[in-house]
């Protein structure tokens, strides 16, 4: 993974953002050294493996019941893996959205996975509710802190229980069980990503201050006092899948005390065709930060038939959307927008565990920075205090 920069420069206040970030230390989060503890992840995981293997043998599909971030780094990683007999409900409490999934659910058998740390939160709890009806006791997960109710319920149920580490929050969860149990039933290797996760952590510690983590931490700061949004912007499926998780992230995490930037995600191409001119000639209220792939495809045929086989197809799309990418990048930059490029080696499972840390590195920094902090939610608490009382009167 590297990092560049167009139109952009924070290089004359480098010497400023070290001394605010020399009073950094990761054991100010209390969900890093949990997250770090290898034998404790991996101790969890083989639990969790053995309870969706099981669960994946004799079910058709799982549905998981969830919202934010104890769900949306799986749903991003499973749609971009094309894994299709996981479903996501709970996200909201539009009734034609779940009767939607509902008929897509008819005739099959069915898993069930309640994952939320409080167990309270109304639109999961609501669905659950309702869904338990119809699953076998014995196909039930509860992915929840062990002090709610509803892991309290569930264990007095004998149904299957993993616990939600007390000092990890909702949206650094992604490697504890929310993350383990959807992945171990879809047969997608945990530990890839996980393993990545922890490369990207040691890099960073071995050398913050060259760290890419650094250089987007500050060149965010730099940009924040004359820009209010950040386009982030993918040409790659893989990634574009992951974008509501990392603009949930940098939203919740920073987003607070009238500071932060809004993050939004663009999908190109398919964007390029509705909003791209507003971003070529519109105000520049935004800066972009593109998420690209370095590691392409070769074809080395100068004339394309797109009757050849699928082989050729593919090379063929992947040529011609790593063209639309640069000569979109080019265009903005020409254009004299404010563009930041995290490159990716490759789209590996090893390489989105980096990813992941990444941006929750970077988040850190940045809050560091910016004089927030980045583990809370107050404006996501009133939201919800609010419902329960409306709901009461």
């Amino acid at each position: 993974m590297k990092i560049s920069f167009l139109n952009q420069s924070f290089i004359d206040h480098i010497d400023k953002y070290k001394e605010i970030i020399s009073q950094f230390s990761l054991s100010d989060y209390p969900f890093l050294p949990t997250l770090k503890d290898e034998q404790f992840i991996r101790e969890i995981y083989s639990k969790v493996l053995k309870t969706a293997t099981e669960l994946a043998n004799r079910t058709d599909a799982l549905v998981i019941v969830g919202i934010g971030g104890s769900i949306l780094l799986s749903r991003g990683i499973l749609q971009g893996q094309n894994r299709d007999n996981v479903y996501f409900l709970g996200q909201g409490l539009d009734f034609d959205a779940f009767n939607k999934t509902l008929k897509m659910l008819k005739g099959k058998k069915l898993s069930l996975a309640f994952i939320s740390k409080s167990g309270t939160t109304i639109e999961c709890k609501l669905m659950f509710e309702y869904l338990k009806n119809f699953v076998e006791k014995e196909n039930i997960v509860v992915i929840s802190s062990k002090n709610s109710q509803i892991y309290k319920d569930a264990e007095k149920e004998d149904i299957s229980c993993f616990e939600i580490p007390e000092s990890v929050g909702g949206r650094f969860s992604f490697f504890t069980p929310v993350g383990m149990f959807p992945l171990a039933y879809a047969k997608l290797d945990f530990l890839k990503f996980y393993n990545g996760f922890l490369q990207e952590i040691k890099s960073f510690e071995n050398d913050i201050f060259n760290s890419n983590e650094f250089s987007y931490a500050c060149a965010r700061k730099e940009l924040s006092s004359n820009f209010q949004v950040e386009s982030v912007i993918s040409f790659d499926y893989k990634i574009q899948s992951l974008l509501p998780c990392i603009c949930q992230l940098l939203a919740e995490s920073l987003g607070k005390e009238n500071k932060g930037i809004y993050p939004s995600p663009c999908y190109f191409s398919e964007d390029l065709h509705s909003i791209g001119q507003f971003m070529q000639e519109g105000k520049k209220c935004f800066f972009e930060t593109f998420i690209t792939c370095a590691k392409d495809e070769k074809n080395n045929s100068k004339n394309f038939n797109f009757n050849d086989e699928i082989n050729n197809i593919k090379s063929i799309y992947k040529k011609y959307n790593s063209v639309a990418c640069n000569s979109s990048i080019k265009a903005h930059a020409d254009g004299g927008n404010k563009i930041i490029n995290i490159e990716l080696d490759s789209l590996s499972e090893e390489e989105c565990g980096r990813l992941i840390a990444f941006f929750i590195l970077s988040v850190l920094l940045y809050a560091k920075l910016d004089g927030v902090n980045p583990l809370n939610q107050g404006g996501v608490e009133n939201y919800k205090s609010n419902m329960k009382k409306f709901l009461n009167e």
